[in-house]
C-alpha cells in the first residue's frame, strides 16, 4: 500500500543527505514545533494509530507524556504515524532529532519498519535512542514525524522532537532548487498528458530563472510551482505506464490470436492502445481503460484456461454487516502451489464470477475468513467462494444470497473531562468502536453519552448509553469501549439478558438465541461453540477487561457481529423490541403456505387462507393437495432490505396482510404498494418442528409474524383450535407455539405432507400393540361381545392401513377409530385382579420425561427425570376420552423439604414436612420423603450419607435419583374414580409452598384402569394392628412396608424400627407407629 509520505515532492521540500560540513546549529524547536513532547496529547499533530502514555517505561520521554503503540510480545504493531507540518520556516538546512524506539520485547535483535522522517527523508529506528537527520527547506515548510510501516517490533514509541537550524546559505538553497529542476527535466521526455507537460516546462523555466538570483526571495514560490508540476507529471506518467503495462500483458496473453474470443479481445486491446496514444485524455479515462483491459484480459484467460479447476465448497455459514460480509470455503483437487489466487466474488446478480467484484483479503481465525468490503447497505448480494489456478482454471462454490444490513446510526459525544492525553485516547477509542459497530450492525437511535470519571477504576455504562471512562489508560481503548457499549445495548443491563427465556440457567449460562450462536460458530469455525456468560458479561468476544483487548480485527469485528446477532435474537439494543433482520430466506415469486406451529391450531391439518370476498383470514382444514390447488391458501413473501421487514400478499386475492390498528386485528387489505401497516418483523423460533420418521422426516422452524412496535411485547399473529386468527401479545418463550408459523414452499409442502402421513402411520402402528395389550390383560366382559368387537375393529384398521393410497387424513381417522375402539373395550371390561390392571399409560404424553412435551410446565430435565428446586409448581397434563371407572395414577418421586441432614433427622423422629403431592382428578396424596427409602448401600451418582448404625444413603443429584427410581424406589400413587364416559382426568404432581433447599424430583409416570372395581376395593386394607406383639408377628418373614397411599417405604423389612409416626401397611394390615 502506498503511504502518504511516498514521493514527498508532493507535500514538501525535496530532502537530501548533506555532503557538506555542518555549520554551528541553533535550536529552533520552540519557534516552529508545537507541542513537541506531547504534553498536550496530540494537539497540533496528525495522528493515526498511536496513543499517549504517561508511565515511565519509555526512559527517554521528556515531561509526563510520550506516544506509543504496544501489542503482545511476539506480535507486530500495526502501521501508524504521527506528524506535524511546520510552516513559516526560513529556507535552509535543518536537523531533526527525536527520541524513539522500535523493539521486540522478547528479542534483542534490531527491528525494522519504523522511521523518524522529515519530508521524504527518513532514518530507521531500532533500540531506544535519539535519532537525527538533516534536510533542506526551500518552500518555507516541512512535514516531520515518526511512522511505522510493516514494523517488526511489538512496542514503538517516540517523544521529545527537537529542531535545529544548521545554515541558510543561498548557495545551498539554490543547489537544492537546481537538483529539483534536474529531477523535473528527467520527466520531460516521458509520455504524459499534453497540458501537464506544458505546465512542467513552464515551471522548470521559472525555476531556472531563480537559480542564479542574488536572493532567495522568490525561490519558495517557484519551488512550490515546480513541485506541483512535477507531482502532476509523475501522476500522469504513472497512469500511462499502468495502461501500457496492461496492454503489454494483454498482448502477451493474446499470443498469436488463435484462441477462443481472440476477436473481442483484440478489439479491447485496440481500444486501450487508442487511449494510451491520446495525450489529451483525462486521468479518469486512463484509469477506466486499465480496468476495462484488465477485465478483458482476465476474461480471455478464463476462456482459454488450462489444467484442472479446483474443487471449491462455499461454507453455507456466513456473516454480514452493513458495508461488509464474510465467508469461508474449502478448496481441494489441486496443489496449493498451483493456485494463483483464492477468495470470494460477489455481485447483485445471482451468478457472480471473478469478472465481477472479488477479494482475496482474509482474516485468519481457525482458517481463512474472506473479507468483502465496501458493500452498499441494505442491498441484496450474491456471493460465492472461488479458487483460480495459474492456468486460469477457476472453481466456484455454491452461491449464497446475502442481504447487507441498513447502516448503523450510533452517535456519541464526550465531555473531554479528563487530561489531554486521556481525552485523546477516549475520543479515538469511542470513535473507532462506534465506526466498527456502524459498519457491522443496523443499530439505530443509540447515542453514547461518554463522560470522564476521575473516580472510576475502569469504565462502566448503563442501558441506553450513559458511559463513564476512568483514568486507567488500559480502559481507554477500542475494545474496552466496545465492552461498555455492550452494556449500552442490554448485555447485563436488560431483563431479556437475565429473565431466563434466552439463558440456559436462569440469569446466566449459555445463550439460547440461535443468531448469536450461529455467528460465533462461523467466526470461530467451531460447529459446537456457544455464547455464554454470567448475569453481567458475555463471552467470548465480550472483551471483559483490558487483558482481553488484543487490538485485533478478529476480536473487534467478532464483537460487532455478535452484537447485531444478540439484537436479532431478542435483546433490544435501544429499548422497545428486537432488531429486525432477514431471517426467513425467501424468493419473491415463490408461493408459500403458512401453518400454525401449534398442533391444536392445525399444524397437521390447516392452512392460512384469505377469504376471496372480504378482508378476513382464517386457518382452514384442507389437505396438502387442496392447499396447493387453492391460491387463496398461497402467499407471496417479500423482504424490504431498507427496513428489514417482510410483506405477505395473498396469491389468490392479491391483497396484503395488514394489521388494522383500529380493530387490533390481522386482516388483508387491497393496496398497490404496502405501507408500514403491511410490514411485519419475522423472528425465527428456537425449537425444531420435527415431522415424520426415517428418510421422509421433515425438520422445520416456525416464525413469529410481528407488528413492528417499539415495545417489548408487540402484537403478533396467532391462531386457535377453531381456526380463528388471533392478535397475541408477543411471548418469546419456546412454549408460545400458537404464535409461530411454519412457512413452506410448494415443494416443502409436499414433503411436509409425506412426513405427516408417515408420522401418523407410525403413531397408529405404535398405538395398536398397546390396544391389543388391553385385550390380552386377564379380564371379564362387563358387556357381552366386548372382546369380539375390539378384535374385529383392529383387524379392519390393519387392513386399511396397508392401502398404499391412503392419505394422512385417512390415517388420522383410523387412529381415532382405534383409540375409540380401545376406550369402548375398557368401558365394557374389568381386570380380573387388582394386581394386573389395564395399563393405559400410552394415553399420556411423555410419561417417561424425555423432553417434557405435553406437560403444563417445564422442569429441569436430565437422566429422564424432572426436578424443581426451591420452586412451587403444578406439573400436570389432562388425559381425555376416558370411560367411567376406577383409575390409579402412579409416579416415582420424592421431596426433600430442607437440607438432607435436617430432613432425615426429623423423619426418623416422626416428623414429615413433605408438602408436594401426586394427584388425579380431585384425589391427592403426599409423595415420599427423601428419607423414607434411604438405602444401606450406595446405588450410584452423588449420594449423601445419613444416620448411623447402619449408615444409609439418599440421592443428592438427578443422576442418583434416576438410579434410585430404576431400583423401583420412591413409588407414589393415588386412586380416583370417573363416573361418566368420555371424561377428562387431570393428573400430575404439585407443590404450593417452598423454602430453602426444597427439592422435588420425579419420573416414570403410569396410569392404570380398574374398570368397575370400586376405589375401596382397589385399596382394600384389613383392620389396623396396634399391639406390638401382633406387629412383630407380621414380620415372621421379611415383608414390604407401604404407606397409606400405596407407596413402598421399606422393602423386605424385619421390623418398623426407624420409621416415623404414622400408619403403614404390612401384608394387607394397617400398622400404627406411635
Amino acid at each position: 500500500m502506498k503511504n502518504k509520505f511516498t514521493h514527498f515532492l508532493m507535500a514538501g521540500a525535496l530532502v537530501c543527505w548533506s555532503s557538506y560540513t555542518l555549520h554551528a546549529q541553533t535550536e529552533v524547536t520552540d519557534t516552529y514545533l508545537k507541542n513537541p513532547s506531547f504534553e498536550s496529547s496530540f494537539t497540533d499533530w496528525d495522528n493515526a494509530g498511536l496513543q499517549t502514555q504517561t508511565n515511565t517505561s519509555f526512559s527517554k520521554k521528556d515531561g509526563n507524556t510520550y506516544v506509543e503503540q504496544w501489542v503482545g510480545q511476539g506480535n507486530k504493531v500495526a502501521d501508524a504515524h504521527v506528524s506535524q507540518t511546520l510552516t513559516s520556516l526560513k529556507n535552509g538546512v535543518y536537523k531533526l532529532t527525536v527520541a524513539a524506539q522500535n523493539i521486540q520485547q522478547n528479542s534483542s535483535a534490531t527491528q525494522s519498519g519504523a522511521y523518524v522522517f522529515a519530508d521524504n527523508e527518513q532514518v530507521s529506528v531500532g533500540a531506544i535512542n535519539d535519532y537525527s537527520l538533516t534536510f533542506t527547506v526551500i518552500e518555507g515548510q516541512a512535514t516531520v514525524g515518526f511512522k511505522a510501516e510493516n514494523a517488526t517490533g511489538n512496542w514503538i514509541a517516540c517523544d521529545n522532537f527537537r529542531l535545529y537550524a544548521v545554515n541558510n546559505d543561498l548557495t545551498e538553497i539554490q543547489e537544492e532548487l537546481q537538483r529539483r529542476i534536474e529531477q523535473a527535466q528527467t520527466l520531460v521526455s516521458e509520455k504524459m498528458q499534453k497540458d501537464v507537460l506544458s505546465e512542467l516546462n513552464a515551471a522548470i523555466q521559472a525555476a531556472q530563472q531563480e537559480v542564479g538570483a542574488s536572493t532567495d526571495e522568490n525561490i519558495a514560490e517557484v519551488a512550490v510551482r515546480l513541485r506541483k508540476a512535477t507531482t502532476e507529471a509523475q501522476t500522469s506518467i504513472e497512469a500511462y505506464r499502468e495502461l501500457q503495462a496492461a496492454i503489454d500483458k494483454a498482448l502477451e496473453a493474446y499470443g498469436d490470436g488463435s484462441q477462443s474470443g481472440a476477436e473481442e479481445f483484440a478489439a479491447a486491446i485496440q481500444s486501450a492502445q487508442s487511449t494510451v496514444n491520446n495525450l489529451e485524455v483525462s486521468l479518469e479515462d486512463l484509469a477506466l481503460a486499465v480496468t476495462q483491459l484488465e477485465t478483458a484480459t482476465l476474461a480471455f484467460s478464463l476462456a482459454n484456461a488450462t489444467g484442472t479447476a479446483p474443487t471449491v465448497v462455499t461454507d453455507t455459514r456466513y456473516a454480514r454487516g452493513s458495508t461488509m460480509a464474510f465467508g469461508r470455503s474449502t478448496i481441494s483437487g489441486v496443489s496449493t502451489s498451483d493456485l494463483l489466487e483464492h477468495g470470494f466474488c460477489w455481485s447483485t446478480s445471482p451468478d457472480p464470477t471473478v469478472l465481477d467484484h472479488r477479494t482475496t483479503e482474509y482474516l485468519n481465525n481457525n482458517g481463512y475468513i474472506y473479507w468483502m468490503k465496501d458493500l452498499e447497505p441494505s442491498t441484496i448480494y450474491y456471493i460465492r467462494a472461488y479458487a483460480m489456478t495459474k492456468g486460469y482454471a477457476v472453481g466456484y462454490g455454491d452461491v449464497i444470497k446475502v442481504i447487507t444490513l441498513p447502516e448503523g446510526n450510533i452517535t456519541w459525544s464526550y465531555n473531554n473531562g479528563g487530561p489531554a492525553d486521556a481525552n485523546a485516547r477516549i475520543n479515538a477509542a469511542v470513535g473507532s468502536a462506534v465506526d466498527y459497530w456502524n459498519n457491522l450492525t443496523s443499530i439505530q437511535g443509540l447515542h453514547l453519552n461518554v463522560n470522564f470519571g476521575a473516580g472510576t477504576p475502569t469504565a462502566d455504562c448503563s442501558y441506553g448509553g450513559w458511559m463513564r471512562v476512568g483514568p486507567n489508560a488500559s480502559y481507554q481503548r477500542t475494545g474496552t469501549i466496545m465492552h461498555e457499549m455492550g452494556h449500552a445495548i442490554g448485555v447485563g443491563t436488560h431483563e431479556i439478558w437475565w429473565n431466563g427465556n434466552l439463558r440456559a440457567n436462569g440469569d446466566r449460562g449459555d445463550w439460547l438465541g440461535e443468531r448469536a450462536n450461529a455467528v460465533l460458530r462461523f467466526w470461530d469455525n467451531n460447529p459446537t461453540a456457544v455464547m455464554t456468560g454470567d448475569n453481567t458479561h458475555m463471552w467470548p468476544y465480550g472483551i471483559n477487561g483490558a487483558h482481553e483487548d488484543t487490538g485485533s480485527e478478529v476480536l473487534y469485528i467478532g464483537n460487532g457481529l455478535i452484537t447485531q446477532a444478540l439484537g436479532e435474537d431478542g435483546l433490544p439494543p435501544t429499548g422497545g423490541f428486537a432488531t429486525p433482520a432477514y431471517v426467513f430466506e425467501q424468493e419473491d415469486h415463490v408461493k408459500y403456505y403458512l401453518k400454525n406451529e401449534d398442533e391444536t391450531a392445525g399444524l397437521y391439518t390447516s392452512y392460512l387462507v384469505a377469504a376471496p370476498n372480504s378482508t378476513a383470514i382464517t386457518c382452514e382444514e384442507m389437505t396438502a393437495a387442496e392447499a396447493a390447488a387453492n391460491d387463496n391458501a398461497a402467499w407471496y413473501v417479500t423482504f424490504n432490505p431498507k427496513t428489514c421487514y417482510y410483506q405477505l400478499r395473498n396469491v389468490g386475492t392479491g391483497q396484503y396482510l395488514t394489521y388494522n390498528t383500529s380493530r387490533n386485528k390481522f386482516l388483508t387489505t387491497n393496496k398497490e404498494t404496502p405501507t408500514t401497516t403491511e410490514s411485519f418483523q419475522f423472528m425465527r423460533g428456537r425449537t425444531d418442528v420435527n415431522i415424520g420418521t426415517g428418510n421422509t422426516a421433515v425438520t422445520a422452524r416456525g416464525y413469529w409474524i410481528i407488528r413492528p412496535e417499539k415495545t417489548l411485547n408487540p402484537p403478533c399473529m396467532g391462531s386457535n383450535a377453531r381456526g380463528r386468527i388471533t392478535n397475541e401479545t408477543f411471548n418469546i418463550a419456546n412454549s408460545a407455539k400458537d404464535q409461530r408459523w411454519v412457512i413452506l414452499s410448494g415443494e416443502e409442502l409436499q414433503a411436509f405432507d409425506t412426513a405427516v402421513k408417515d408420522e401418523r402411520k407410525a403413531e397408529l402402528e405404535d398405538m395398536l400393540p398397546h390396544i391389543k395389550a388391553l385385550a390380552n390383560t386377564p379380564h371379564t366382559e362387563d358387556v357381552a361381545g366386548t372382546d369380539a368387537t375390539l378384535t374385529a375393529k383392529l383387524s379392519e384398521i390393519e387392513e386399511k392401513i396397508r392401502d398404499t393410497e391412503i392419505t394422512s387424513e385417512g390415517i388420522s381417522s383410523l387412529t381415532e377409530e382405534a383409540l375409540a375402539a380401545g376406550m369402548a373395550f375398557l368401558a365394557g371390561a374389568t381386570p380380573k385382579s387388582v394386581e394386573q390392571p389395564f395399563d393405559i399409560t400410552f394415553l399420556m404424553s411423555d410419561a417417561e420425561l424425555t423432553d417434557g412435551e405435553g406437560w403444563s410446565s417445564k422442569p429441569t430435565i436430565s437422566f429422564s427425570c424432572g426436578e424443581f428446586f426451591e420452586k412451587t409448581f403444578d406439573f400436570n397434563q389432562t388425559v381425555t376420552g376416558l370411560p367411567a371407572g376406577t383409575y390409579q395414577f402412579k409416579g416415582r418421586g420424592f421431596q426433600r423439604p430442607g437440607t438432607t441432614a435436617d430432613v432425615y433427622k426429623a423423619f426418623i423422629a416422626g416428623q414429615d414436612d413433605v408438602n408436594a403431592t401426586i394427584y388425579a382428578g380431585d384425589k391427592e396424596a403426599k409423595i415420599q420423603n427423601i428419607a423414607a427409602e434411604a438405602q444401606t448401600k450406595k446405588l450410584g451418582g452423588s449420594e449423601t450419607a445419613v444416620g448411623s448404625n447402619p449408615t444409609r444413603y439418599v440421592p443428592n443429584n438427578m443422576q442418583a435419583a434416576s438410579l434410585y427410581f430404576a431400583a423401583d424406589l420412591y413409588d407414589n400413587g393415588v386412586v380416583t374414580q370417573l363416573t361418566e364416559d368420555e371424561s377428562k382426568l387431570k393428573v400430575g404432581m404439585r407443590c404450593s409452598e417452598t423454602s430453602s433447599n426444597y427439592w422435588c424430583i420425579f419420573d416414570d409416570f403410569r396410569l392404570y384402569y380398574y374398570g368397575s372395581m370400586s376405589p375401596d376395593f382397589v385399596t382394600d386394607i384389613r383392620p389396623a394392628v396396634t399391639d406390638k406383639t401382633q406387629a412383630e408377628d407380621l414380620f415372621a418373614t421379611p415383608s414390604d412396608v407401604y404407606s397409606l397411599s400405596g407407596v413402598c417405604v421399606r422393602r423386605q423389612a424385619t421390623s418398623l424400627d426407624g420409621l416415623g409416626r404414622g400408619i403403614y401397611i404390612v401384608n394387607g394390615r394397617k400398622v400404627i407407629v406411635k
